[in-house]
């Protein structure tokens, strides 16, 4: 056997380097995935030392959310509650208290909720919009009217609060600013539709 077949026969050290590389990289890759698969995602905003605690209050959101698909809205409520224990930042669990009791009617209750949420996000819109309509359970429209307006002052675009006031301006109906009202009304009911119509 000649020297060049035996050089031959010889694997290349630079393909074995490269194969040990490619499948090091393919293992690391499959782990970082099976990890992101089995984790929930966690928030920026989340402190790397509770992060634990916020997996933890996830899993009792999501039993809470089955639980209200099986309309069992008194477990959903427990449910809830832990991920508050568990993380008392997760501004979710008292929006989805809040609006059970929304269902339910009891509209101060609901108010307590959504403004626990105010002092984890004092500039947190879905509070301030879900307020509103509590305050139009409640009937009164002023402070409706105001709970809307600051749900736009943080969200410009939120549509949903545009309706919201719209309609807290139709009921106000105040006897001396009847026109008033009822521009504001058709105003704000415009510019909802506007934003349903950019939103498409």
């Amino acid at each position: 056997m000649d020297n060049e077949e035996k050089n031959s026969q010889k694997p290349n050290m630079k393909m074995v380097i490269l194969s040990v590389v490619v499948t090091t990289l393919v293992a690391s890759s499959l782990t970082y995935v099976r990890r992101s698969l089995a984790e929930p995602s966690v928030p920026n905003g989340v402190p790397v030392e509770k992060r634990d605690q916020y997996i933890e209050a996830k899993k009792h959101m999501d039993a809470g959310r089955k639980s209200i698909r099986k309309h069992k809205l008194e477990e959903a409520v427990k449910s809830f509650k832990k991920a508050i224990k568990v993380y008392p930042r997760m501004k979710e669990a008292y929006i989805s208290i809040g609006d059970i009791y929304q269902v339910y009617k009891d509209y101060e209750k609901a108010l307590q909720e959504y403004s626990r949420v105010l002092k984890v996000d004092d500039k947190y819109a879905s509070a301030y919009f879900r307020r509103g309509h509590s305050y139009m359970g409640l009937r009164k429209w002023n402070k409706a009217i105001g709970e809307f307006s600051t749900a736009i002052k943080f969200k410009p675009n939120f549509m949903e609060a545009y309706d919201g006031r719209s309609q807290a301006y139709r009921y106000r109906g105040d006897k001396e600013n009847r026109n008033i009202d009822f521009e504001l009304s058709i105003d704000d009911y415009e510019k909802a539709r506007q934003l349903e119509k950019s939103n498409k």
